[in-house]
């Protein structure tokens, strides 16, 4: 995927930083529905975790979405047991 990637993760960090204001914790370059992007994980001075996705080959922010990790454990759990059912 790297290679497909038209900007690098450092300019995907800083198109991130000017949505969100924060530190960049992780930066992952991701397939989301065909498409590559670099997935920016930013933490505000609240302590707030903003995940912001970024088009790797156009630079352009594709999502803006905050993030709890504690929410999204356990709606994980919660569609792993509907899939049982």
């Amino acid at each position: 995927m790297e290679k497909q990637a038209e900007i690098s993760k450092e300019k995907s960090n800083a198109l991130a930083l000017e949505q969100v204001k924060g530190t960049v914790n992780q930066t992952e370059l991701e397939d989301e529905n065909g498409a590559i992007v670099y997935s920016v994980e930013i933490t505000n001075n609240k302590k707030e975790v903003t995940e912001v996705k970024v088009d790797a080959v156009t630079g352009k922010i594709v999502k803006v979405e905050k993030a709890d990790a504690s929410d999204s454990d356990s709606n994980q759990a919660e569609d792993t047991e509907t899939a049982d059912e």
